[in-house]
């Protein structure tokens, strides 16, 4: 999609991600993807948003707090992508198990002087924030994102709602929704 008068903002490396349910029936799966967004001035800032919604009946999975990446940072470029994190859930006799995190993107960010944060909590959604701002910085930005969420079924399920505005300029949005089987997610 078109931003302002000389940028574009794009979804891409979109993806859904899920183990098979354990003893209680219950699976953990990821949404993650990249939003890709270019100012067309790399000295005009910009505010971007992502909001991932799940349906009805689905949790947050956790670890201190929900299992949602990049964690809200006054830094982002300086947040590593962990390689595997550890989540609230019970399967083969655990309470905790290890879940890939470094397959989704390698970075948060690609460049740039930028803020993340969460907004509220909201029931089925996770909703990440950036300041993008002004100064001299490569385009177009890459911003990964992801969330670990548990149900119950045999099917994973996400909406990716994005939008972007540079300051002066028109906002810009994009949407993705993906639906699949259980398969892919790697446990450690």
């Amino acid at each position: 999609m078109p931003l302002g008068s000389a940028g574009s903002l794009q979804i891409h490396n979109a993806e859904i991600v899920a183990s098979r349910p354990n003893a209680g029936n219950f699976n953990l799966y990821r949404v993650s993807g990249q939003l890709k967004l270019s100012t067309g001035d790399p000295k005009r800032r910009a505010d971007a948003q992502c909001t991932v919604s799940v349906p009805k009946g689905v949790i947050f999975a956790r670890k201190e707090r929900r299992a949602a990446f990049p964690q809200p940072s006054e830094s982002l470029i300086d947040q590593d992508v962990p390689e595997f994190i550890v989540v609230k859930f019970s399967a083969k006799g655990s309470e905790d198990v290890g879940v890939d995190l470094s397959d989704a993107f390698n970075t948060y960010t690609n460049s740039g002087d930028i803020v993340a944060e969460w907004k509220k909590h909201a029931v089925g959604r996770q909703t990440w924030t950036w300041t993008i701002r002004a100064g001299n910085r490569e385009e177009p930005l890459d911003l990964g994102f992801a969330i670990f969420w548990r149900t119950t079924g045999d099917t994973a399920r996400g909406t990716i709602d994005c939008s972007a505005e540079t300051v002066g300029g028109n906002p810009a949005k994009v949407s993705t929704t993906g639906t699949m089987g259980l398969q892919g997610l790697e446990e450690g």
